[in-house]
């Protein structure tokens, strides 16, 4: 049997959790150590479980589009020959489908501030969000790919809603002043 201590938590999330634990038939003392293991994870990678949240909601959504992790280098070596171009509607409708489907789970400060949400969805090696500029960097094989993912960011942001920005890319910079979108957002 396992030793136990007692912690102090905030009242409001060991109510919640007990009831949703009760909801579940699940053992109160089992969910929260494995929450505490949890967080020792995210901990351990520098971050905070508040940071994680809204990658476990991304993980939410994610199933409805199919969506798998696929190394980059495999998707340029597959679009190598093709013509990019013609994919940057389907990139943009899917990352709009994406996006609303998101914005009932997340704000778009949240999207915004998170760049390991945003890693999730593009192949980005630095994710940067401050004052409405959000840049982007993209590995650097990601070449000629680099247009489908702005155009994707393009779509994800419209839809959240966000439909007053620009965004450009260069080499493997994408960069998005989203600005109008965050000043508005409570």
């Amino acid at each position: 049997m396992s030793d136990k201590t007692t912690i102090t938590v905030c009242r409001e999330a060991a109510l919640r959790i007990g009831k949703l634990a009760r909801e579940r038939g699940l053992s109160l003392f089992k969910v929260a150590s494995e929450a505490l293991d949890l967080a020792a994870e995210v901990v351990i990678d520098g971050k905070t479980p508040a940071e994680a949240i809204p990658l476990v909601k991304l993980h939410k959504v994610a199933p409805v589009f199919d969506m798998v992790y696929m190394p980059l280098g495999i998707v340029a070596e597959i679009l190598k020959e093709a013509d990019t171009d013609v994919y940057l509607i389907q990139f943009y409708d899917y990352g709009r489908e994406l996006g609303a489907a998101l914005s009932k789970e997340l704000k778009l400060s949240e999207l915004l501030k998170n760049g390991d949400v945003l890693k999730s969805l593009i192949p980005a090696r630095r994710v940067e969000f401050q004052r409405g500029a959000l840049v982007v960097m993209l590995p650097p094989r990601s070449g000629k790919l680099a247009h489908l993912f702005a155009s994707f960011l393009r779509g994800l942001l419209d839809g959240f809603g966000c439909t007053r920005h620009t965004v450009s890319t260069s080499s493997n910079l994408i960069e998005a002043n989203v600005s109008e979108c965050t000043s508005s957002e409570g």
